[in-house]
């Protein structure tokens, strides 16, 4: 996957801070552009604005941890992802139990968004399964080579 490929040697901050402007993205589509055109939708503008909420709440959660730089960080690069992956069946939930004339154009737009968000969990988690292995890497004592020593 290319953005494993390319998030792969950033520190951790570094992730946080794409993620936060992701984020920040989101929020802004859903909150001032698509809310203006929500009648195109079907959608009625407090979907749009608790859809952008819920990606505010995801950018302060990375934009802390930008700003932190934990120790250990993990545990919070998974809690991103499964916030990013959580958006997503709460987004579909809108679209089909609680909008009542969704258009071809949310479900295109909100599919989309959901392959794009999906795609960007699974780098976040993959990012994180490699940091913990370089990081237990670096910190295991080194190894003796049996066969240097005869």
């Amino acid at each position: 996957m290319y953005l494993l490929k390319l998030i792969k040697h950033w520190p951790p901050h570094r992730v946080f801070l794409a993620d936060s402007i992701g984020a920040f993205s989101t929020a802004a589509i859903l909150g001032l552009a698509l809310v203006r055109a929500s009648a195109h939708f079907g959608i009625r503008q407090s979907t749009f604005y608790f859809l952008a909420f819920f990606a505010l709440v995801l950018l302060a959660y990375s934009f802390t941890n930008f700003l932190i730089r934990p120790r250990n960080p993990t545990i919070f690069l998974r809690g991103i992802a499964l916030g990013n992956l959580t958006y997503i069946p709460i987004t579909f939930y809108f679209l089909l139990f609680i909008e009542t004339s969704p258009s071809a154009l949310a479900f295109t737009y909100f599919t989309l968004e959901a392959v794009v968000i999906a795609s960007i969990a699974y780098a976040e988690w993959k990012y994180a399964d490699f940091y913990e292995q370089s990081r237990k890497a670096e910190n295991s004592p080194p190894q003796i080579n049996q066969s240097s020593l005869k």
